[in-house]
């Protein structure tokens, strides 16, 4: 899908009449900011799948490399209507009002690259700038096909069996796992469909035996979570605040008012205390599940949708919240709790440190670098 303007924001006044003109000459732009930044932690790697259609047997055996993926990524290069298009000009709309792009992939270092998905919501509110010492506020409306934009930064590091990959993805800024599997997806469509890297979608057709027919193939992108060990011992021991299951899809009429309906739910559960012995992450997944259907049993529903389960807890002097993925048909921990790294009162340096934006890098190579050094610290010192 290309790149276009498109939105759902209406609004036919010109901006030149809504927002007060800036002297930008002189405006002393931020130099930084502090924030407390938050990376998730995930798993990739390319799977290969038979075409249908096909009159061979078995499966796909192929085995992709990361590297492999992403240098045919960089190749994309297409001449539309005039105009060369590379991987940045194509787009995942996820629904009328998001769509992402992969604005930049850089390599930071061997085998470790960063790259930036932007989110773009053509739904997004008009808002204002204040001045914090003034309170002179400068208002900002969109006009149509306009909206905010923001950029997420991932950390792919490519393992030792070039196979798989680890994925630190920022949090809060509009990008998850499910949204970068879909990003590459369309981005491995976009290489298949104009041919751009051919031999990737074939393999040597082995029960042949002359290794001359090829069997056509489907490169699937894998996502997995990559689960937080440490705080999943921490639960065992009883080391957390508290789990509350949340039940968002009810649809039911309150029995006390029945012109009301019920639409939320929600337990919380605290620790009695820590713990001498363990409990096993089996019982407390039995346990949680049957507290769920306490909570739901009987009550009509909107959405087929179960309820989720989140784990408040103490990292430092800060309050965090994790959910607990929970697998429905075996009562299990399945993915348990997706791994996250913090990074507290960071200095973020702003994407542009003049007014002119061709040409801009939107990498906070700083970021990624801590980033890089806290994850082996942690990996050097796990106990």
């Amino acid at each position: 899908m290309l790149n276009e303007s498109n939105g759902s924001n209406e609004s036919n006044e010109s901006n030149d009449d809504l927002n007060e003109s800036v002297d930008m000459s002189q405006v002393k732009l931020v130099s930084s900011v502090t924030q407390d930044i938050c990376f998730q932690h995930y798993r990739l790697h390319f799977a290969s799948k038979k075409k249908v259609g096909q009159n061979k047997r078995g499966h796909a055996l192929r085995i992709f490399k990361i590297q492999e993926v992403l240098d045919a990524i960089l190749k994309i290069s297409l001449d539309v209507n005039g105009n060369q298009l590379t991987y940045k000009n194509f787009i995942y709309k996820r629904d009328e009002r998001y769509s992402h792009a992969l604005e930049e992939i850089k390599l930071l270092e061997e085998n470790k690259y960063a790259l930036i998905i932007s989110t773009s919501d053509f739904q997004s509110e008009n808002f204002f700038i204040t001045d914090k010492e003034n309170k002179n506020k400068q208002y900002i409306r969109f006009s149509t096909g306009q909206g905010a934009q923001r950029f997420c930064h991932i950390l792919l590091e490519i393992k030792d069996d070039k196979v798989f990959a680890d994925v630190s993805i920022e949090t809060q800024k509009g990008v998850s796992n499910h949204v970068l599997q879909k990003m590459l997806a369309t981005l491995i469509d976009i290489i298949e469909e104009n041919d751009i890297e051919p031999s990737l979608f074939t393999e040597v057709y082995r029960p042949d035996g002359t290794g001359k027919t090829l069997l056509k193939i489907d490169v699937k992108v894998k996502i997995s979570a990559i689960s937080d060990a440490t705080l999943l011992k921490r639960i065992t021991q009883g080391d957390f605040i508290s789990i509350e299951i949340r039940d968002k899809w009810l649809q039911h009429t309150s029995e006390e008012v029945d012109s009301l309906e019920e639409v939320e739910s929600n337990i919380v559960l605290r620790p009695k205390g820590m713990l001498d012995t363990e409990i096993s992450l089996g019982n407390l997944a039995q346990g949680l599940q049957k507290a769920a259907k306490k909570l739901t049993n009987g009550k009509s529903r909107k959405l087929d949708k179960e309820p989720t389960f989140h784990v408040k807890y103490l990292d430092g002097n800060h309050e965090r919240i994790s959910q607990i993925h929970l697998d429905s048909v075996t009562n299990a921990m399945s993915e348990m709790i997706v791994k996250k790294t913090w990074m507290n009162k960071f200095q973020r340096a702003p994407i542009l440190d003049s007014t002119e934006i061709k040409d801009v890098s939107y990498i906070d190579e700083t970021l990624l670098k801590h980033l890089v050094a806290k994850l082996k610290y942690e990996s050097t010192n796990q106990t």
